[in-house]
């Protein structure tokens, strides 16, 4: 009997052999430099909220929104930054609509979030250095399991 885990994985191995990554595009960010001098080292967290799906054509497009916070050794609030990118899959000829909502749940999770990690790092450390800040990065971290969406 398969885990709740592995079935999550067999759904995106599904998902992720029948589709292609078309494009992936940072669509929306904002951020507020709360402290200039905050005390090192930053605490950098970072929460992805949760993600649009929207079926197009042959394909789909997810748009996952990040929430980010740093605070500094004090607990003062260094800065807050909200961003959102967009990633474009195009199906195989015979994929079609076959689908579920589950199996792109589990796609997105286990597939979708570990192409996005490397940009959201790059992003970040960018921001952070770019704002005057120590530059920071975000931890090599697989998803979490179970309920991982903020609200």
């Amino acid at each position: 009997m398969s885990s709740p885990e592995d079935l999550r994985f067999q759904q995106a191995a599904r998902v992720n052999s029948r589709c292609s990554l078309i494009e992936l595009r940072l669509v929306e960010i904002q951020a507020s430099l709360k402290s200039t001098r905050p005390s090192p080292p930053l605490d950098l967290q970072t929460q992805p909220l949760r993600p649009g799906l929207l079926r197009v054509g042959s394909g789909f497009v997810f748009n996952v929104p990040y929430m980010l916070q740093a605070k500094g050794r004090n607990g003062e609030v260094a800065f807050t930054a909200s961003l959102a990118l967009s990633v474009v899959y195009n199906l195989d000829d015979e994929a079609g609509d076959s689908f579920t909502d589950e199996e792109l749940e589990s796609f997105l999770e286990v597939d979708v979030l570990s192409v996005l990690h490397p940009y959201l790092r790059e992003i970040v450390h960018s921001l952070t250095g770019r704002m005057g800040l120590t530059p920071s990065l975000i931890e090599l971290k697989r998803p979490a399991t179970g309920e991982m969406w903020a609200t």
